[in-house]
């Protein structure tokens, strides 16, 4: 059973935090749009209680004192709130058959020039874990080292595609082999999980942690719940997509799932690891993969991981796939994408994605990049979390979350950082003020 996450009512100052970061993300230029009538009631309230007198919202838009006071308000809150993983590793060390804690997370991202502030924005919520950054540029490793090591960043240069092209963008390649670039970054060592996604991903680290803490990271293992996929053939997919192939763990336990079991779109077969034989002989995806076990690809059919969703990739994987095979298989390889490229290589090896299992039974329910509106309505959620407003469908959300894609193609690279900094902000101050310091995730294992 779900346990509800505000066991007791926040501290005033709480709430006045929390109404005074909705209203200073209005004024930085970050709208966030709700629909329920019961969190726009919450919104309102949270209003009421920010400490800025009656004065409207309309006049503090156009004025510009108080336009400036309210980033001063946003700094004071950013400095008070700390780096994301202060509180996470408040958390310690999340305990299971597999206990797992900061240090054995490793962030590893594509990159170039003009995704830098990006990068930048991003330490909010990975300073303090190991990242590794792949760039194009040699002359960027140089022209950002001192930020990159006074950031805990790595930064890896590997040159793009030329054309003819193996997939839709020059750097799809070099986001493909990102995994491998970072694993051989830090010699194969010194981690246990890679947080694998584009640089407008971000992660939540308490999260996380609680996924991962029954899964042995020795086991090659490739997680999401985020993926594109066809029904119908010829056609190029959708995503994300509750019916695309997977795997459950093997240790996946239907404790607490019984009365939706009929919910399931196809009985995934549970596997340790996921491979492509168990995908492609299990009784209800058969008919969608041909004799030979190919992976459905674009042309006849679009199968792969979400690159901005993320992907959860152990370092048993990278140690099963060595460096030298995964760069002649992307070399041979064409996909339309670097994730959809990464995915056909990872199926010739073998290998496919295994789902944590919350959200095959309840498929209106994901953990990787739950909800639209490129992260308006989770970051809304968590400002909710925070007053004390958060309805069930909100707690559930918060309690399964594990990543966000801003999407910085809607956004612009401004406002993707931003967004990125008031979600890692918001998140960090989510996790101080929710009134437990238990682990916010239902175990899904036995």
């Amino acid at each position: 059973m779900r346990r509800p996450l505000m066991s007791r009512r926040p501290h005033r100052s709480t709430q006045i935090i929390a109404g005074g970061l909705l209203l200073g993300l209005c004024l930085l230029g970050i709208t966030i749009v709700t629909e329920p009538a019961g969190r726009i009631a919450a919104k309102a309230k949270l209003q009421a209680q920010a400490p800025l007198g009656e004065v409207s919202k309309q006049k503090l838009l156009e004025s510009d004192s108080l336009r400036k006071a309210a980033n001063k308000t946003a700094d004071a809150i950013r400095v008070g709130a700390g780096n994301v993983y202060e509180a996470a590793a408040a958390l310690g060390s999340f305990q299971g058959k597999y206990p797992v804690r900061q240090q054995d997370l490793l962030v590893a991202f594509p990159a170039d020039e003009a995704h830098v502030p990006l990068v930048q924005a991003g330490r909010q919520w990975h300073k303090g874990i190991k990242t590794v950054v792949t760039v194009n540029d040699p002359a960027l490793v140089t022209k950002h080292a001192a930020d990159a090591a006074a950031s805990s960043e790595i930064w890896v240069d590997y040159a793009d595609d030329t054309p003819p092209l193996r997939a839709k963008h020059p750097g799809d390649p070099r986001a493909a082999f990102t995994p491998w670039l970072a694993h051989a970054a830090v010699n194969g060592s010194g981690y246990k999980w890679m947080l694998y996604g584009d640089d407008d991903t971000v992660w939540f680290v308490g999260g996380v942690l609680d996924l991962l803490k029954d899964l042995d990271p020795d086991m090659p293992y490739v997680i999401t719940d985020n993926l594109w996929w066809s029904d119908v053939e010829g056609t190029v997919g959708s995503q994300p997509n509750i019916r695309a192939p997977r795997c459950l763990p093997c240790n996946h336990s239907i404790k607490g799932f019984e009365d939706i079991l009929s919910q399931r779109p196809f009985n995934a077969p549970a596997a340790c690891p996921c491979t492509a034989e168990a995908l492609c002989t299990a009784p209800d995806l058969a008919p969608f993969f041909d004799q030979q076990c190919n992976v459905p690809r674009h042309g006849s059919r679009t199968y792969s991981m979400h690159g901005g969703a993320g992907t959860i990739i152990s370092i048993g994987l990278l140690r099963k796939i060595s460096f030298e095979w995964m760069e002649t298989c992307l070399w041979q390889e064409q996909a339309p994408g670097g994730d959809a490229l990464l995915m056909a290589c990872l199926w010739k090896a073998g290998y496919a994605i295994t789902d944590p299992g919350f959200s095959f039974y309840h498929p209106e329910l994901r953990m990787f990049d739950p909800v639209s509106q490129e992260g308006r309505q989770l970051l809304y959620a968590f400002t909710e979390g925070l007053s004390g407003g958060c309805d069930e469908s909100c707690q559930t959300l918060l309690t399964h979350v594990v990543s966000s894609h801003v999407r910085s193609a809607i956004h612009g690279i401004p406002g993707a950082a931003s967004m990125i900094r008031a979600m890692a902000n918001t998140y960090n101050l989510y996790l101080q003020h929710r009134g437990s310091l238990q682990p916010i995730h239902t175990s899904l294992a036995a």
